[in-house]
């Protein structure tokens, strides 16, 4: 019996040692659990030794200038989509994950004379900051990399991170919302367009047509069809997409969203018990019983946060 402890598992499409959304996400997990465990000291102390080494572990293989980089083909969960350079959701999910590292450590009371990493870190995250700005932002959102500017449903996944555990925000607020508006109005009304033409018309009661956002949509209005993962609509995306839109104060393209994935689930496609990893835009889908559509409890924990800030919330009835 292989001990997932010490043996790979049958994953064998890459070597997930070059991922470059894993390391972050370690680091991200590890400080929401340190968040819902009411912000253990004790908890954060068995942490911090590990962030330690796998922040300095990417600064060695993978981090210049502050902004970790890709290098050239799929080396993260999207993997079958290649990416290059400075990415906005590799590159965002590593700003968030130093942002949660210098969070806990002063949560600990070190600083940058009693931390051995801490200054260091400060000094990473204030330059990977400004090259993600200069390298990605076009205006209106954040390119998929250095080389394309597809946009991509996923681009702020580090912003999110950030309000879901009480962090600040790695980017701009007016610069983040313009990102999620472009997203909106690209990567889900527009391919709702698209995919009604493939089939029946899911109108709903947004009177648009609505499957939930695809990963990928270029500026020019059609798919990214680069990769067949720039093609899919990621259920679990889609309702990370929606809790930040919630978080952020966009209600309306939430919902919109959200409606789309339960027209799809439910209505169109009728995968009630079997939600897959993705479907596109003819309603074909991928990988039935998936876990990421269990996402849907992002949207539940964003609504609750902005319960608890007073915050008037507009429901889809």
């Amino acid at each position: 019996v292989e001990d997932p402890g010490h043996c790979l598992n049958i994953y064998c499409i890459h070597d997930t040692t070059r991922w470059k959304d894993l390391p972050s996400k370690f680091v991200l997990t590890s400080f929401r659990d340190y968040r819902m465990s009411g912000n253990s000291k004790a908890f954060a102390k068995v942490l911090l030794p590990t962030i330690e080494n796998i922040i300095g572990y990417c600064c060695t293989h993978f981090v210049t200038d502050g902004i970790l980089r890709n290098e050239g083909f799929a080396d993260q969960t999207y993997d079958a989509w290649k990416v290059n350079g400075v990415s906005s959701y590799s590159g965002g999910l590593w700003l968030a994950a130093l942002a949660a590292a210098i969070a806990m450590a002063e949560e600990l009371g070190y600083n940058d004379n009693t931390h051995q990493y801490l200054a260091t870190w400060k000094k990473l995250l204030l330059g990977g900051k400004k090259i993600y700005e200069e390298t990605l932002w076009n205006g209106k959102y954040y390119k998929y990399d250095s080389s394309s500017n597809s946009i991509m449903a996923d681009q702020l996944n580090g912003q999110l991170w950030c309000h879901l555990t009480g962090l600040d925000p790695i980017v701009d607020m007016d610069r983040s919302k313009s990102a999620l508006q472009v997203v909106f109005q690209n990567n889900v009304k527009k391919f709702g367009e698209i995919a009604a033409q493939h089939d029946k018309k899911v109108t709903g009661q947004s009177g648009v047509a609505l499957r939930g956002a695809v990963n990928g949509m270029l500026p020019n209005g059609n798919i990214d069809q680069t990769s067949m993962q720039a093609q899919e609509v990621w259920i679990g995306t889609s309702y990370l997409l929606a809790a930040q839109m919630v978080l952020e104060g966009l209600m309306e393209p939430a919902w919109q969203t959200i409606e789309g994935l339960y027209q799809g689930t439910y209505k169109e496609y009728g995968y009630w018990f079997s939600t897959p990893e993705a479907w596109t835009a003819n309603g074909s889908f991928r990988s039935l019983g998936y876990m990421r559509p269990l996402a849907v409890w992002a949207v539940h924990c964003a609504l609750e946060k902005k319960k608890v800030a007073g915050d008037q919330i507009i429901t889809q009835t």
